[in-house]
């Protein structure tokens, strides 16, 4: 099966269906992550387990990267690529960090030039409102080689998606070009939060 194919796809208005979403971005990416690990096929191999709808939406090549879906889709893809993979929850933030450096080279081209740990920290919150619908990223501490941040009200998040938020955050990082980049997630973060509190370290 190819690569999806950026159609158009009317996801359910907000005002009618209430579940948490993700951004269509966010899916096309772990989707690109399954075929480039496990070749054209793999979609053929996972997408009777889906939910019923996400298999539709894969199999007709209709997801687009600007709609909304469903969180429990993500989820759903991560759980499949992990599954495929006979990898734990490292693969989903493997795909995080995967996503950050090709969405910042896209999404979010214009900050390429600007990237600093400072800027890309002060924009985070930002950034990850613009992949979830569900919700709040804080920054509560910011200094050299240090940052900490919190999330809160994020329904639907499971352990991979979790991962998958901090290896975003690795990945932007990178790209600013610091080094010995570590993450310690303080509290949540686990399979059943809907929060998380977790401290960047770098060094310039």
């Amino acid at each position: 099966m190819p690569i999806l194919r950026l159609r158009g796809f009317s996801s359910a208005p907000a005002s009618i269906d209430r579940r948490p979403r993700a951004k269509g971005i966010a899916l096309r990416r772990a989707l690109e992550h399954l075929q480039e690990l496990h070749g054209p096929t793999a979609l053929d191999r996972v997408t009777p387990d889906f939910p019923e709808d996400l298999a539709t939406a894969v199999r007709y090549g209709s997801l687009s990267a600007s709609s909304w879906y469903p969180i429990e889709w993500l989820c759903a893809l991560h759980s499949a690529l992990c599954r495929l993979s006979n990898a734990g929850p490292e693969l989903s933030r493997s795909i995080g960090r995967l996503s950050a450096k090709r969405n910042f080279t896209t999404v979010h081209r214009a900050f390429i030039s600007v990237l600093s740990p400072e800027f890309v920290i002060a924009r985070a919150a930002r950034v990850f409102s613009s992949y979830y619908d569900t919700g709040q990223m804080r920054i509560v501490e910011s200094r050299p080689g240090r940052s900490k941040a919190s999330w809160t009200g994020c329904k639907g998040f499971d352990r991979n998606l979790w991962e998958g938020t901090i290896g975003h955050c690795e990945g932007a990082l990178t790209l600013t070009g610091v080094a010995n980049i570590r993450i310690k997630v303080e509290r949540g973060g686990t399979e059943n939060d809907d929060y998380m509190d977790a401290i960047a370290f770098w060094t310039k």
